[in-house]
């Protein structure tokens, strides 16, 4: 494996040194500092910093440090790279870890960009910084609804809740209400969410997005999301399922976005099953 000549220490840029020899066929991954936090299993969600460079090359062509973005995934999910998720099992937080693999293993499902060539060998450094295995549904305690705002069904199998949502004018400020609370640490300010959620329009009650069920949750870095859920989201207890009902001006205000139309309260019922 080529050696790295800056950057050795965890979480700091990694940097590649000259590569002569001719590039690998197989993959193989090497463990360059052990860590001595959780053990990422299947189905866990990481946090992640990393540089991507090809075989050769004099420089990275991907990488998060330069912005400190780092990235978040679900082990055994269909999102990341092969290579990655392979390489990570068994690793512990506070790792880094160096991956030699083929651009199709090294890339996700859209495989590599069209400016890599086929067959080329990627050389991947990975800085593991945290990993969780998320709840598989809510549980605690069920909290009475309110008058005025829809109801949503308090099932703890996993499966999406039923939302109702009445009759009238939605609400002009933000709703933020525990239907289950948790019994979890809560959501740190700048915490990675890991959720379920569905989403209705107030005014239509068309549903516009529904990620429950196996290989759906997502991270959602909370302080990058639409306003609503920020300010919904804070201090929210792990384990809970919270009912959040956000005017325009704290989603999309009066530009339309994807299915939703301008000026929509957005109605979402929501299962926080884990945080990074």
């Amino acid at each position: 494996m080529p050696p790295l000549i800056q950057g050795q220490g965890f979480s700091q840029k990694p940097v590649f040194g000259k590569v002569d020899s001719p590039a690998p066929t197989k993959m193989s991954v090497k463990t360059l500092s052990q860590g001595h936090g959780r053990e990422v299993t299947n189905g866990d969600f990481v946090r992640v910093q990393y540089l991507q460079q090809a075989w050769g090359a004099t420089g990275s062509m991907d990488n998060s440090y330069d912005t400190d973005s780092p990235v978040s995934f679900q082990v055994g999910s269909e999102e990341a790279p092969p290579a990655w998720q392979k390489a990570l099992l068994g690793k512990r937080a506070g790792s880094r870890v160096e991956i030699i693999a083929p651009s199709r293993l090294a890339f996700g499902p859209g495989g590599p960009p069209a400016m890599i060539p086929d067959g080329t060998v990627m050389m991947v450094v990975i800085d593991i910084m945290n990993t969780v295995t998320p709840l598989t549904a809510p549980s605690g305690s069920i909290v009475s609804a309110a008058n005025g705002i829809p109801t949503v069904s308090t099932n703890m199998d996993g499966h999406a809740p039923h939302i109702s949502v009445p009759k009238g004018s939605a609400p002009r400020k933000l709703v933020s209400r525990y239907v289950i609370e948790g019994r979890g640490e809560g959501l740190r300010k700048a915490g990675i969410a890991i959720v379920a959620y569905k989403t209705l329009v107030w005014k239509s009650g068309k549903q516009i997005s529904d990620f429950y069920g196996r290989g759906n949750l997502q991270a959602l870095a909370v302080g990058r999301t639409i306003p609503g859920f920020a300010e919904g989201l804070r201090g929210k207890k792990v384990g809970s399922r919270i009912i959040l009902v956000i005017p325009p001006e704290l989603a999309f205000k009066d530009a339309s976005y994807a299915t939703i139309p301008a000026n929509s309260t957005l109605v979402i019922a929501m299962d926080l099953l884990g945080q990074l």
